[in-house]
């Protein structure tokens, strides 16, 4: 409690000014009107600085604030005045232990991955390089003036004689980082036992990434490969020689000038692949390394419905466009294809479908009357799914989908089937988005799957009564079964339930014949 002087003036009078400081007059007035607990928090928000000087202490001015005690401010001519005086403007982290505003946080604004702790920094991976073979007779020779031309051959594929899994020593050491890390997230005992899980992980690595760069080429150089560099090299041809009722050039070109060119193009097109081959070791690494954290730090204890076959008979076919393009699929299916768009409603609520307004553009596709993932091949419940993006691929430079894109569309994914009441999985390699989306819905919705396919010779030699004989050579790797980085793409199988809401279909529609000779897997 303040003590006044001997010779003070009634308290009916007007307050006499404390000597001292100017600036304790104003800390005097605020503790009559509002208090210690007001003087206390003045202090602690301008320090020195005088509570009617001060920027921060606008919000509460002392003519507003009470005591303690519940009783009313008190007026005076010093507090009116205060009251009176122009707000100071203060900015953000001006006041002495107040910590400057957040910046706002716009809603719309694309959103960051978490940040990821790997256990192995990818490697910078040398190109191999190989001379450039030697054109062919049948590139360097000039067509026939007449008659149709035929398709030029393209460059065979540079051989990986001189690249063993241990010929690279980045990759090697890389491999080895990944199964010590493997090792330790399986808590061994003992050293032994560590360094045993270690020498099988990397054993697996050797033999996995010869057996991925065999089945990529087998995959890629029909698909994609071929179909790309000889279109350029009959570009070119028919360019300098120009093919029968074509307007030819004024000087006509030379044999060895035709010939120059065109290996020129070849060797391009050598060097092209080269390229492509170091994109499929890039691969690779990304892809095992983020195995390796569905492996071991997926949430344990997801719900899921696991890999069990489907029962029943299958449901009959319908098209899929205008949904997708490929072959038919089932109605549940297409149903949900439909409602993923934006375009049904449901009839109970009468209100829209969730649509993937932010993804931008996405194809639906698919290509085979088997197209199933595990044992639900022959059902026509799957499709693949590729997002078209602005920004195609990630910051990180992994080669999938942006954060914000592939989690909309997961998320899309869900709520459209949800709304026919069915299930879901989906194949997809970016550990962090499976991570956060499977932890985000408590199931295991989104898995992993970077493998290699086989062609087997068939056994022969087989007679009643005795084991088949055993193949007459071994497994060759004869593609890949990848759902990014190579191959990038959304695989989704699709669980419907006994009964499906329909609000797609066309009454009128035909059903689908084109998988109706097709049997189911098993």
């Amino acid at each position: 409690m303040l003590r006044l002087a001997v010779d003070a003036p009634p308290v009916t009078a007007a307050r006499r000014t404390p000597r001292g400081p100017a600036g304790r007059h104003g800390l005097l007035m605020l503790q009559q009107s509002a208090g210690n607990r007001a003087v206390t928090l003045a202090i602690q928000r301008c320090g020195s600085i005088p509570p009617s000087e001060c920027p921060c202490h606008d919000d509460e001015r002392p003519a507003q604030l009470q005591r303690d005690t519940g009783d009313a401010a008190a007026s005076g001519p010093d507090a009116a005045a205060t009251d009176t005086a122009p707000p100071a403007q203060a900015t953000a982290g001006e006041c002495p232990g107040e910590a400057a505003a957040p910046p706002a946080v716009d809603p719309n604004a694309p959103q960051a991955p978490p940040e990821r702790v790997f256990c192995a920094e990818l490697p910078d991976i040398p190109p191999v390089t190989t001379p450039c073979p030697d054109a062919p007779p049948a590139l360097t020779t000039p067509p026939p003036s007449t008659g149709p031309r035929p398709q030029l051959p393209v460059p065979p594929t540079p051989p990986r004689a001189a690249e063993d899994f241990e010929s690279i020593a980045v990759l090697a050491v890389f491999a080895r980082q990944l199964a010590d890390c493997f090792a330790d997230r399986q808590r061994p005992r003992d050293s032994a036992g560590r360094q045993a899980a270690s020498d099988r992980q990397f054993a697996h690595y050797r033999t996995d990434y010869n057996e991925t760069m065999l089945g990529a080429i087998a995959r890629l150089r029909g698909e994609v490969w071929v179909r790309r560099m000889r279109p350029r090299l009959n570009r070119l041809r028919d360019q300098l020689l120009p093919p029968p009722g074509r307007r030819r050039p004024a000087a006509p070109v030379e044999a060895g000038e035709y010939a120059r060119q065109m290996t020129a193009e070849w060797c391009r097109q050598h060097d092209w692949l080269l390229e492509q081959l170091q994109t499929i070791r890039r691969g690779w690494t990304i892809a095992r390394r983020e195995e390796l954290d569905f492996q071991t730090l997926m949430p344990r204890g997801l719900a899921g419905r696991g890999w069990h076959p489907l029962t029943g008979p299958r449901p009959p076919r319908v098209a899929i466009a205008p949904y997708g393009t490929g072959v038919g699929i089932a109605a549940p299916l297409r149903e949900f294809l439909c409602r993923l768009r934006g375009e049904a409603t449901d009839r109970a609520s009468s209100a829209p479908s969730p649509v993937a307004a932010a993804l931008g553009h996405y194809s639906v596709n698919n290509y085979s009357c088997t197209h199933a993932s595990g044992d639900v091949s022959g059902f026509g419940l799957s499709v693949d799914i590729d997002l078209h993006t602005v920004d195609r691929l990630d910051p990180e430079h992994r080669g999938f989908y942006p954060y914000q894109s592939a989690m909309a569309m997961l998320r899309a994914i869900d709520a459209s089937a949800r709304s026919i009441g069915a299930d879901w999985r989906v194949l997809y390699n970016d550990f962090t988005v499976a991570h956060d989306f499977n932890r985000e819905s408590n199931y295991r919705h989104v898995g992993f799957e970077a493998s290699t396919t086989f062609r087997r010779e068939a056994a022969t030699g087989r007679q009643h009564g005795q084991r088949p004989a055993a193949p007459a050579a071994p497994p060759t790797p004869a593609g890949i079964n990848w759902h990014g980085p190579l191959i990038l793409h959304y695989h989704l199988d699709l669980f419907p339930a006994e009964t499906t809401p329909m609000s797609c279909q066309d009454p009128g529609q035909a059903p689908s014949t084109e998988c109706a000779a097709q049997p189911a897997h098993r």
